[in-house]
């Protein structure tokens, strides 16, 4: 087997549309050729596109010296671009790539080394170049290493650090190590940063060891540094838009010798790992793990794994803020014959969220190098590892591996005997889950090629419905009922929720049918965040949904009035009142008593209307003379609460008055009232157009005050009239006046 040191491997997240047959048709098993070229390929990069694709490049010896070459893929697998891809760049001699970025407009930046200077070309997504095949020049300098991460917003930053001869007068001939990091935005415009000067120092014992940096998720970027012999470890935040830049070191615990490594955390903080040890800053730059146990500044505390258990921890951040690590394990390597891969994910103040001693990656497999980790961008992480070729895991929010027991395997490397490949992996994230793995072996026997292959489950795992956000107030029973598919049959299915623990008051969940049912108490108002999963007892799949218990409102907070009256109209005493917001499902009741009175009366059987906001009532039944005070309240769920009460009012005296009917038009009965100034004897007819009369509707005598009759629509023997115009015609003593009605059927 022939050793070809070059990088191996890139992996970025794409949606789960991978999923579908369609999509699995063009991944064939062990990998999709992505260039086969009868030459020597390597040092692979991948980043996505626009369109859940990805952009592949590597260097090609097909020309007879070191080129750059590229491809696009969709999340199909299908080749956009000419076969064996396209050229981007001319290399020789010997270049390495140094970084492949997206461009923020759905291409790619490739960047690269060449006579320790450093060129940049933009590929667009059909393929076309901004610039030569030489490249856009960058920077030049000599003895120089580079390193570049996103701004978030289509450019970069530039980290550059190199090393400066000069004579000092004490030490002799010395050099010092300089650092300028220096930000390139879209049209390639270069603005100097920062830069760092270190000073002269003896040739082997100061000098800056080595250093990592990473985009901080809001368009800076954080950074770190070890300088030989000085036992300090310095972290730090820069951007170019805003002024919260800070910088920190770290002397305790000791420095391992393993390599120092950062993640932003998208809050302008980071997390640093470095061998067995783990440190996160906040946007202040302040350590937040205390070094002690229960924080665990070391690994092996806080996953309760001995000093030499621990090595390779890999850090990222989940998009809820918490931190997900991932390291190789040899606690059990007597056992499993090798290492294996946990996960474990730390909130901000460096509480463990998962079990103790963290989660399996894989329970049997075990790893033959570095675990590499990304966020799945649902509180998760997708973990990749050799294992005999390459093995990917997604665990969700809760730890739990979805992709069965021991992950499912991109590369089997027991079948390809003759091949050859190492690990480097590089993710970049996407909304849904889901992986692209590229990398170079020589099954054919002759040279190195570039293959690519999906990280997706081939199984058919369970699917579970979208489980909605809901809201409730204290009392009102939640009910949610988890619905479930099994494309392969596997089941039978079961249902699980998080729910026992992180709700206050107990509810019900049925595992066998995914029915949960939960009534919050007054106490219990807040924002829950419940997980509901379902498994066919091999592979999971879960939702999140939010679970809002709102404070009840008060009825005295929904009826904010913005005013109220009281007047006479005709003759009668009418209240009105309006309210600053018009509330739903709100009933009223009205109270009245006399002025010398001390208790009051309810008014039942009066008619409120509203219009918009605003609401009125007439009370034909006060007395002339009389004065009243009205109380009006509102009602809804069984509490009260008083409105407004008027000021004294008196209806004037009221000569005989005949009201007009109400409703008019009417259909099939109408209302009909009147005021009598003094007891007498009353007649009330109803006579159409001919002057005939139709029926009597009242022949008695009758006190003084507000009276009121219906009239159905019908004549004296009961039978119904029809649509037309009538008269009502009121007699009181000797005195007589009439009113017009329309009748419509």
């Amino acid at each position: 087997m022939r050793d070809f040191p070059i990088n191996i491997l890139c992996v970025f997240l794409l949606p789960l549309l991978l999923n579908t047959t369609a999509a699995r048709a063009q991944w064939p098993e062990n990998g999709l050729p992505v260039c086969a070229e009868a030459a020597i390929q390597g040092d692979v990069r991948v980043v996505p596109d626009d369109s859940n694709g990805v952009f592949i490049a590597w260097v090609d010896f097909r020309n007879g010296i070191r080129d750059i070459y590229a491809q696009r893929l969709t999340d199909e697998g299908i080749p956009l671009w000419e076969e064996g891809g396209i050229q981007v760049a001319a290399l020789e001699p010997y270049v390495p790539i140094v970084e492949m970025l997206p461009d923020g407009e759905g291409g790619a930046y490739i960047l690269w080394e060449k006579n320790e200077s450093l060129y940049i070309q933009r590929v667009s997504r059909d393929g076309s170049t901004t610039y030569p095949l030489d490249g856009f020049l960058l920077s030049s300098d000599h003895n120089v290493t580079y390193k570049a991460v996103s701004d978030d917003n289509g450019g970069m930053y530039i980290w550059k650090s190199y090393k400066t001869s000069f004579i000092d007068i004490i030490w002799g001939p010395s050099f010092c190590w300089d650092v300028e990091v220096f930000h390139v935005t879209t049209d390639m415009a270069k603005t100097s940063m920062y830069s760092w000067d270190f000073g002269p120092w003896w040739p082997d014992s100061y000098r800056l060891l080595e250093w990592d940096m990473a985009s901080d998720g809001r368009g800076g970027f954080v950074c770190c540094y070890r300088i030989k012999n000085l036992f300090q470890l310095y972290v730090a935040r820069y951007s170019h838009h805003d002024t919260e830049s800070w910088l920190t070191w770290n002397v305790d615990p000791p420095l391992s010798t393993s390599k120092v490594r950062i993640a932003g955390d998208a809050n302008g903080g980071a997390t640093l790992t470095n061998g067995r040890y783990v440190e996160r800053y906040t946007n202040q730059g302040i350590e937040i793990y205390d070094p002690d146990p229960l924080h665990g500044t070391e690994p092996q505390e806080f996953l309760e794994l001995s000093e030499s258990c621990v090595s390779d921890i890999r850090a990222i951040h989940s998009t809820r803020g918490d931190c997900i690590y991932a390291w190789r394990d040899s606690s059990m390597s007597d056992y499993f014959g090798g290492d294996r891969v946990f996960v474990q994910k730390i909130d901000t103040l460096g509480q463990l969220l998962w079990v103790p001693g963290g989660v399996p990656a894989c329970f049997t497999l075990i790893t033959n190098g570095e675990p590499s980790i990304a966020p799945d961008g649902h509180g998760g992480a997708i973990i990749v590892w050799e294992n005999d070729g390459i093995v990917a895991q997604r665990i969700d929010a809760s730890g739990t591996p979805l992709w069965g027991w021991n992950g499912v395997r991109i590369l089997d490397g027991t079948s390809l005997s003759d091949a050859n490949w190492s690990v480097n992996i590089d993710f970049a994230m996407n909304d849904d889950p889901g992986a692209v793995v590229a990398w170079v072996d020589d099954r054919n026997g002759v040279d190195y090629d570039i293959y690519a292959m999906h990280a997706n489950p081939p199984q058919h795992r369970p699917l579970l419905d979208t489980v909605e956000d809901l809201s409730a107030e204290p009392g009102e029973e939640i009910v949610i009922q988890l619905e479930a598919t099994d494309p392969d049959g596997t089941g039978p299915l079961t249902y699980e929720t998080d729910a026992g623990y992180r709700l206050p008051s107990s509810g019900s969940f049925d595992t066998s049918t995914g029915l949960f049912t939960w009534t919050p108490a007054p106490a219990d108002t807040g924002i829950y965040d419940l997980r509901f999963g379902v498994s066919d007892g091999i592979f999971y799949d879960c939702e999140y949904a939010a679970i809002t218990v709102e404070q009840s409102v008060g009825i005295a907070e929904l009826c904010r009035l913005s005013g109220f009256c009281s007047s006479i109209v005709e003759g009668t005493i009418v209240i009105s009142w309006s309210y600053e917001m018009s509330p739903e499902d709100l009933g009223h009741a009205v109270r009245r008593r006399t002025a010398a009175a001390s208790s009051s009366e309810r008014l039942d059987g009066i008619e409120i209307t509203r219009n918009e906001q605003t609401y009125s009532f007439a009370d034909r039944t006060a007395e002339a003379g009389e004065t009243y005070i009205y109380s009006v309240y509102a009602e809804s769920g069984g509490e009260s609460v008083l409105l407004f009460e008027t000021a004294p009012t008196s209806p004037p005296a009221l000569p005989l008055t005949l009201y007009q009917n109400h409703p008019n038009p009417f259909n099939p009965q109408t209302s009909i009232g009147y005021y009598l100034p003094s007891r007498c004897r009353v007649r009330l007819e109803i006579f159409d157009v001919t002057g005939r009369k139709i029926a009597t509707l009242v022949d008695r005598m009758e006190e003084k005050g507000h009276h009121d009759t219906l009239w159905a629509g019908t004549n004296s023997e009961g039978r119904r009239v029809c649509s037309g115009i009538y008269y009502y015609r009121l007699s009181a003593g000797k005195r007589t006046t009439t009113r017009k009605m329309v009748l419509l059927r």
